[in-house]
């Protein structure tokens, strides 16, 4: 949710005042309805014009609801993203959107005066009553006293009369005579039976925006202003959900509210067919039914039910899914398993894995650079060192992506990854590659240094200019590994110690100015913790470190694991933040890219990822409204206390004595190509199903006039 403030100026002859709305909502609609959030006037304004959203990212977009457009900055556009000082028009109306105030994501200014009108906007909403030359004091004052007297004197002089002559009141004077009628429980309970909560003003009716404030989205639901009737077009939220009437459902139930817009009188014979009904999406998470049951576990001999894996909420509701830990561990987790080692030789095993390298010292051409200015220590045994996860360049895609976010790093880093330079072959390197070289190695060297003196601080400060919002101690827990600082210190000691007592620390204050300037000041990179801020006891589950061949690696103990997770969600993120010139954001995106596609296998063939760490095996990618891609971790589960369009109780079509019914009316689809609709930029709508749709067929065979 967020807070919205709108602020509209009115003229009253010469003077101007300013009125200001607070709101807390992700969604404004507006246009000359009524009912919309903001409601303007004037010519070229449709009733639904547009609406703005608020994204959890903290990104604002206006689109043209419909096929609508809207002109943002004098262009004409669907939509677009906006910010402060950019400037809407709609219609002869002008909308400013200024920086908001603390504490308010969005603030927007209507001003009559901009908008190019010359009248005075309030005259057109004056009331038929203040048109005429009758006075509102006199019908007012009548008005008033009527409910004074049939509303206050006359109940209470009743009730006084019931009192004397029976002693107590009788249960029709209670408070409820004022109230429109019992609250919905769940309403009641979200609102603490505070009125104002639904209604913004006394007396009137619920707008759409106090509905959608809560009810963001709603799965299967229909959404009156992009459905085509036009009917529906113009319905509000309360046209089918009838609050203080029947508490206990508050969709409606009367056939005669449905049929006000759809005339039905036969399910078989009227009712419109099916459209990729129940799924009109991709799964999030990537399983084929057909070859789990034709391949997988015929190989184990295990039996494939329905029920293995899906089970009805309490509710009878809905089919639940099960977790990977109690519906897939058994044959992708550890191989020491019968059945899991049987299937490992296909690569599927995603618990146990190989090490992950977060740090590895480059290969470096030492015979070349020994004709230049001095690099200072480096261990000879590294060129004999490990090549697992190396980049192009010869680093490793975590060392990559800290480097980026160094400012005197990056420009150096992004000219050699450009000119695809490796450190191990310079032979061919011009002076400036040579130079660009050496200044790689030695932030190589002080960003090693920073991880043994405090791993958390230093992933913390280096991503403080590049991450949407600040790291929190768990954020840093997971992302470090929780690696400790005796561990990296020992390391370093081991790789750069030299018999005389140098150490990598007085190396680094023998090398280059600049560097010299960014070891003993520690101006470099501002940071975003203070001593006290870092994290101490915050469990987070992690797995095991090891040095190896000059390499610091890491040992993920499962699935689930806090280390991999993490990086894969920041990389994803850092992949879509907004290009600049700037060397820095330039080079993030580019090796957040190259991050990703190492830890999630990206490159490989959705459900043909190899080994533990290629999480694309079964998560993939979806998109939000906004074009944000993100990692689905989890299957989408339906919520028994949601209402949906459509409602349905699997409890009074299965049974409890009905096993594995399920295939009378989901029918497998025996020759769907699944797996090809998780490809690289397939669109989650357009996906070939394990199942074959429902039909209406299958609900008219019981479902029929009697």
């Amino acid at each position: 949710m967020s807070s919205v403030l709108i602020r509209r100026s009115v003229i009253r002859g010469d003077a101007r005042t300013y009125h200001d709305l607070e709101l807390d909502t992700s969604k404004l609609t507006i246009g000359a309805d009524a009912n919309n959030t903001i409601q303007l006037r004037g010519e070229g304004l449709e009733r639904w014009h547009a609406a703005i959203v608020v994204a959890r990212n903290g990104t604002t977009q206006i689109r043209g609801i419909g096929k609508l457009k809207v002109s943002v900055n004098g262009e004409s556009l669907r939509r677009s993203a906006i910010s402060a000082g950019d400037e809407i028009t709609l219609g002869k109306n002008v909308i400013l959107v200024l920086p908001p105030p603390p504490g308010f994501t969005l603030a927007l200014q209507i001003d009559p005066t901009q908008s190019g009108q010359q009248e005075n906007l309030e005259a057109s909403y004056r009331t038929d009553l203040l048109q005429t030359n009758i006075s509102k004091r006199k019908p007012a004052w009548i008005l008033g006293l009527l409910t004074l007297t049939f509303f206050l004197l006359v109940p209470l002089g009743i009730s006084q009369f019931f009192k004397a002559e029976n002693g107590s009141l009788p249960a029709v004077f209670s408070d409820a005579i004022w109230a429109a009628g019992e609250v919905h429980p769940a309403h009641r309970f979200a609102t603490a039976g505070d009125c104002s909560a639904c209604h913004n003003k006394a007396f009137t009716r619920v707008r759409d925006h106090s509905c959608t404030a809560c009810h963001e989205s709603v799965s299967g639901h229909a959404t009156p202003h992009q459905m085509g009737e036009r009917k529906l077009n113009e319905a509000r939220c309360g046209s089918c959900h009838r609050e203080h009437n029947r508490p206990e459902l508050l969709a409606i139930q009367s056939g005669s509210d449905c049929a006000s817009c759809h005339a039905i009188n036969s399910l078989a014979a009227d009712h419109p067919g099916f459209v990729n009904y129940p799924n009109p999406e991709r799964p999030q998470i990537i399983y084929d039914h057909t070859s789990h049951e034709n391949k997988h576990f015929q190989s184990t001999k295990r039996e494939f039910k329905c029920s293995n894996c899906h089970a009805m909420d309490p509710a009878g509701q809905h089919q639940t899914i099960a977790s990977f830990e109690s519906m897939c561990v058994d044959c992708h987790g550890d191989a020491g398993g019968e059945v899991s080692s049987k299937v490992f030789h296909h690569g599927d095993q995603i618990v146990s894995a190989g090490p992950v390298a977060l740090f590895t010292l480059p290969r470096l051409d030492l015979k070349t650079l020994s004709k230049t200015p001095d690099i200072g220590a480096w261990p000879e045994g590294s060129r004999r060192g490990s090549r697992a996860g190396l980049t192009r360049l010869g680093i490793t895609p975590f060392t990559e992506l800290l480097l980026s976010t160094d400012p005197q790093t990056a420009p150096a880093l992004s000219r050699l990854r450009q000119g695809k330079v490796k450190l191990s072959s310079l032979k061919k390197a011009d002076e400036e590659e040579i130079a660009d070289a050496i200044t790689v190695i030695w932030g190589v060297k002080r960003l090693l240094a920073d991880l043994a003196e405090n791993p958390e601080k230093t992933v913390a400060d280096r991503l403080a200019s590049v991450v949407k919002q600040p790291l929190s101690e768990r954020h840093l827990a997971a992302l470090t590994g929780q690696i400790q600082t005796e561990f990296m210190q020992d390391v370093i000691a081991n790789w750069f110690d030299d018999e005389a007592g140098q150490t990598l620390i007085e190396d680094l204050k023998g090398g280059p100015e600049v560097m010299i300037e960014s070891v003993v000041n520690a101006k470099s990179i501002k940071s975003s913790l203070s001593v006290n801020d870092l994290p101490g006891a915050t469990w987070v589950r992690t797995g095991l470190w090891q040095e190896e061949k000059y390499s610091v690696q890491y040992i993920p103990p499962g699935h689930n694991d806090s280390f991999i997770k993490m990086w894969l969600d920041l990389s994803m993120e850092l992949q879509q933040i907004a290009p600049q010139s700037s060397d820095i954001k330039y080079g993030v995106r580019e090796a957040a890219a190259t991050l990703f596609e190492e830890l999630a296998d990206g490159k490989a063939k959705p459900g043909k990822a190899r080994g533990a760490g290629r999480c694309s095996k079964c998560h993939s990618q979806i998109t939000d409204a906004n074009g944000i891609r993100s990692i689905a971790w989890k299957s989408l589960q339906a919520n028994p206390l949601e209402q949906n369009f459509t409602r349905y109780r699997h409890a009074d079509h299965v049974g409890p004595d009905k096993e594995d019914v399920c295939i009378d009316c989901h029918v497998r689809a025996e020759d769907s190509d699944v797996l090809s609709a998780y490809a690289k930029d397939a669109d989650a709508t357009e996906y070939v199903s394990n199942f074959q749709p429902l039909k209406i067929e299958m609900c008219t065979t019981c479902h029929a006039p009697q």
